[in-house]
C-alpha cells in the first residue's frame, strides 16, 4: 500500500483529508502494525477503505491482511516461518513394522466392539412382535375384532429365544418366525398372550385381545336372564359398562334418553352404569370402545349411534344406527 500510494504521488495528509482515516491508522496499516486498532473490525474496515482509495481490490487486501495477521501464530505452532517459508515437516515413515502395530489395533478394536455389542445382545430382553392381523410390539397390548371362527397369527422373535402362547411352547422356525393357523375364537373375547425368553431368562410380553362378534354382534341376549322371564321379576335395571382402549376417544352416552357422559376418555379408563330401558351410545373413533353387558362385550365398529334396548321378556337388543 506505501509503495502504490508513493506510485501515484500521494501523500499521508491528502488521503487522510479524503478518506477521513487518521495518519496515524493509515501508517499502522502501511507498516502492519495491526495492534494500533481496537478491534479486527476497525483493522479491516479501514484496510478495505484505503485499499479502494488506492485502487487497490479490497477483498485481495482483506486476504492478505489475515494471511499477515494469523502468520505468527502460524509460526510459533511450527508451521509457517515468519518469512512465509513453509517449516520442515514431520516426517513420519510407514515402515513394516509401525503397520503391523496399526493393523493390530485396529483389530483389537474391532474385536471389543463386536464383544460389547453380543453381551449387550444377551443381556437385553429379546424382541417379540406380530405382524397378523394386526401389529402388536414387544411390551405391547392391541386389540383387534372380527366376526370369523378362527385365525391366524403370524410373528417373529430374537434368534436363540423361545416363544410360549398361554404358556404353551410355539414351535419357531429357523428364520425366527412363527405361524399359528386357524386358532378357534369364541363369542366375545380371546386374549393371546405371547412370552419371549432368552438364553439367560430375560422375557418380552406381546398380547393380542381378538374380539369376535356374531353378524357385527347385532343381538345380544343376558347369560343370566331367560327371555320368557316374567316382567314382574325382572330387575329394575341392568348393569352395563364402557371402556375405552388404544387412543383417547370422546364418548357420548344417553340412559334412559337422559344424558349421562358426553366427554374424552383417555385410554383405560372404564365407566360403570345402569339402565332400565335403553341406553344411546357414540364415539369420535371405531374399534377404540366396547360396552360389557353383564358377562357380554361388544365392540363399537363405527362411529355411528349404538343403541341397547331392553324388552319386557328381558331380551337385549343392540343396534347400529
Amino acid at each position: 500500500m506505501r509503495e502504490k500510494r508513493k506510485q501515484l504521488g500521494l501523500d499521508l495528509k491528502e488521503i487522510s483529508e479524503q478518506t477521513k482515516i487518521r495518519g496515524e491508522y493509515l501508517v499502522a496499516l502501511e507498516n502492519g502494525n495491526y495492534e494500533k486498532f481496537a478491534s479486527d473490525v476497525y483493522a479491516k474496515g479501514f484496510l478495505k477503505k484505503y485499499a479502494k482509495y488506492l485502487g487497490i481490490n479490497p477483498e485481495r487486501a482483506a486476504a492478505m491482511y489475515r494471511r499477515d495477521k494469523h502468520e505468527p501464530a502460524l509460526s510459533a505452532a511450527g508451521l509457517v516461518l515468519k518469512s512465509g517459508v513453509p517449516a520442515k515437516r514431520m516426517n513420519i515413515e510407514l515402515t513394516p513394522g509401525r503397520f503391523l502395530i496399526i493393523a493390530i489395533l485396529l483389530l483389537v478394536i474391532v474385536g471389543v466392539a463386536f464383544f460389547v455389542r453380543q453381551v449387550s445382545g444377551v443381556f437385553k430382553a429379546p424382541e417379540l412382535s406380530l405382524s397378523e392381523p394386526a401389529l402388536v410390539l414387544a411390551g405391547k397390548s392391541e386389540s383387534f375384532t372380527t366376526n370369523k371362527e378362527k385365525i391366524t397369527i403370524v410373528g417373529k422373535v430374537d434368534l436363540g429365544s423361545t416363544v410360549t402362547l398361554n404358556d404353551s411352547l410355539v414351535n419357531v422356525g429357523r428364520l425366527q418366525a412363527f405361524e399359528l393357523a386357524d386358532l378357534p375364537l369364541q363369542v366375545g373375547e380371546n386374549s393371546f398372550q405371547f412370552k419371549a425368553r432368552n438364553q439367560i431368562g430375560q422375557e418380552t410380553v406381546a398380547t393380542l385381545v381378538v374380539f369376535r362378534q356374531i353378524n357385527g354382534a347385532a343381538v345380544v341376549a343376558p347369560v343370566d336372564t331367560p327371555n320368557s322371564l316374567p316382567i314382574s321379576t325382572l330387575p329394575e335395571r341392568f348393569p352395563a359398562s364402557v371402556e375405552v382402549f388404544g387412543r383417547e376417544t370422546f364418548v357420548q352416552i344417553t340412559v334412559d334418553k337422559e344424558p349421562f357422559i358426553g366427554q374424552n376418555l383417555a385410554s383405560g379408563q372404564i365407566r360403570e352404569f345402569s339402565a332400565k330401558n335403553d341406553v344411546s351410545i357414540s364415539v369420535s373413533r371405531a374399534n377404540t370402545v366396547r360396552i360389557k353387558i353383564d358377562s357380554q362385550i361388544i365392540t363399537l365398529e363405527n362411529t355411528r349411534p349404538y343403541v341397547i334396548t331392553r324388552d319386557s321378556t328381558g331380551k337385549i337388543t343392540v343396534t347400529n344406527t
